[in-house]
């Protein structure tokens, strides 16, 4: 009797729909098909997010990997010139970042969209620098890639919170989200060297390039929609009734979905930057996760760029294989690391930042060895430990944004996933302009470690929180009572809270 009344409990409790209508009633049936067709729009609404944000990332290595053709074909421009159209995308994403995490809540569709048309008008643009050698168009595409940026590192864990359920689901789509642009990245690191020997083939790749991000806007016509927030709501819900973490996150969470406001809503974007900002600030363990996550994500950006410096042998072929290399397993182990429980996540976050902080020291060591160890071996062991930084670098990062996401889950994710992502993209720009050579290399194994020994403090203080948590809720969680007895009207001032789940 217990078992069954514990299946209809649960039953009644993850599926709204039973405590308004019977199986077989109408109403139901056709409310159990808007849900299945909505399963099915998720996966459509990611495809059209990855799309266009590996595109996005495609388009930053336009110019880093053929440098020398992109001067000549810029008008002869110089190092510093170059370097500032990276930075020109990267000043449009820092400013922008903030605004578009508070009108994507309100205005998903049309913030979406803009984002979306950036960077198509950012693709077109860039194929127009190169047919009339201008160095100011090109440098206009970087700030239409980089409002394009700021749309997408807000959305990397918006997307998720909005369409998929909280647990693994949900981090798993958030990897793939996070993935899709490392993919891109990938692509680019290996296609712009090798497809790229002369100005006529730069013209001709960017003007293909331009063909295909255009197809993004068909994708988000087609896909793209935003879901209703009384159906987000719903995504909220534990998954299982014994999950304790689950219930305490959701009986923290405030009324309503944390993952939107409707439309219209009245509060200023000071008045609401100012309170997410407090709220944000107000969790140790997300200010810790902030600060790691942000510190490794960046390093993760500065290794590519700076590790054709420490190998003075390595042709630009020889540096685009250990960048690939270095990205594509990164790829690989994020996609496999989101399905990950989240029980296990804290230990695979720990391992990959231990992984890391290794793997950069011993690429300097091979590097300090490289004349005496010769090309073959220094470079075969360049491309292991590569993959093995890439592996833990990028890959992490997928479950550690859906980790520091759920510390603060009265906080739409637009704004807390997009606080870690912006702070990374501050620790790449930081780390790319400071490291020169094999010392830069030295700065980013220093902080790989400073990280990590944070990160070892911030998972004790976090699971003596989560203790502290546990004991307050086993202490006020009631059996279930024997017979029926009144609830207290939750609208009276002195109800008493309810735990989310009940255990027999």
């Amino acid at each position: 009797m217990d078992g069954k009344r514990r299946s209809l409990d649960y039953a009644t409790f993850t599926d709204p729909n039973l405590h308004e209508t019977g199986r077989g009633s109408p109403d139901f049936t056709a409310e159990k098909a808007d849900q299945e067709a909505m399963q099915s729009s998720r996966w459509l609404v990611l495809l059209a997010f990855c799309y266009n944000t590996a595109c996005n990332s495609f388009m930053f290595m336009n110019f880093a990997t053929v440098e020398d053709i992109a001067k000549e074909s810029l008008g002869g421009i110089g190092d510093g010139s170059l370097n500032f159209l990276y930075s020109a995308s990267l000043l449009a994403v820092l400013p922008f970042a903030f605004p578009v995490s508070y009108l994507l809540d309100r205005y998903n569709v049309v913030v979406t969209g803009v984002g979306v048309l950036c960077n198509v008008i950012g693709a077109w643009l860039r194929y127009l620098s190169i047919d009339r050698e201008s160095y100011a168009i090109a440098l206009l595409s970087s700030v239409f890639i980089g409002c394009s940026a700021a749309v997408i590192i807000t959305s990397v864990a918006h997307v998720p919170q909005q369409w998929f359920v909280k647990g693994t689901p949900r981090q798993l789509a958030t990897s793939i989200g996070v993935q899709a642009n490392y993919a891109g990245w990938c692509l680019g690191s290996l296609l712009m060297p090798y497809g790229v020997d002369t100005k006529e083939d730069y013209k001709d790749l960017l003007r293909i390039q331009a063909f295909f991000v255009s197809l993004s806007l068909l994708l988000f016509f087609a896909f793209h929609r935003q879901r209703p927030a009384e159906e987000t709501q719903t995504l909220e819900i534990p998954q299982h009734p014994d999950h304790l973490d689950s219930a305490v996150n959701a009986s923290q969470s405030p009324p309503g979905p944390p993952a939107g406001l409707p439309e219209g809503s009245d509060s200023s974007f000071v008045e609401e930057f100012v309170q997410n900002i407090k709220v944000l600030a107000a969790s140790k363990s997300f200010l810790f996760q902030l600060l790691c996550y942000s510190a490794l994500g960046g390093i993760s950006f500065t290794i590519p760029a700076i590790q054709g410096e420490v190998f003075s042998k390595f042709t630009t072929h020889d540096t685009a294989w250990t960048n690939f290399a270095f990205i594509f397993t990164g790829v690989i182990g994020g996609l496999t690391f989101g399905t990950f429980k989240s029980d296990k996540v804290d230990n695979l976050i720990t391992a990959c930042f231990f992984v890391c902080s290794a793997s950069v020291t011993l690429i300097i060591i091979v590097g300090y060895l490289q004349d005496t160890i010769g090309f073959t071996a220094s470079y075969v062991a360049t491309i292991c430990l590569m993959s093995m930084a890439g592996l833990a670098s990028l890959g992490f990062i997928g479950p550690a944004l859906s980790k520091a996401c759920r510390a603060v889950p009265a906080v739409s994710h637009s704004w807390s996933g997009g606080a870690v992502e912006w702070c990374i993209q501050v620790w790449g720009a930081v780390l790319t302009q400071v490291s020169i050579g094999s010392v830069g290399f030295s700065a980013c194994a220093a902080l790989a470690w400073t990280a990590t020994a944070l990160l070892l403090v911030a998972n004790r203080f976090a699971r003596a929180q989560a203790a502290a948590l546990d004991r307050t809720y086993l202490t006020e969680s009631t059996p279930l009572p024997t017979r029926p007895q009144p609830r207290a009207d939750p609208s009276s001032d002195d109800a008493e809270a309810t735990p989310v789940i009940q255990a027999t």
